[in-house]
């Protein structure tokens, strides 16, 4: 394994670890945060949203081909 290749899956699992933390620090926060309804709301969308972007480019960084590779 190249280099290239070791820094390229490093990316990836350090987007994927984010992901997850963002979820737990979701969690974490969801009872202090379902007395104020509306806080909760955007709590929640924000980190919905980031998550996903996230979990997207690391899908996205797992499927393109790198050169490399080929």
């Amino acid at each position: 394994m190249t280099a290239f290749q070791t820094a390229y899956l490093a990316t990836v699992v350090k987007l994927l670890a984010t992901s997850a933390l963002i979820m737990i620090f979701a969690e974490g926060y969801h009872g202090w945060a379902r007395h104020v309804p509306q806080l909760e709301r955007i709590m929640y969308g924000l980190v919905g949203v980031a998550g996903l972007l996230i979990s997207a480019f690391a899908l996205a960084l797992l499927l393109t081909p790198i050169a490399p590779w080929e």
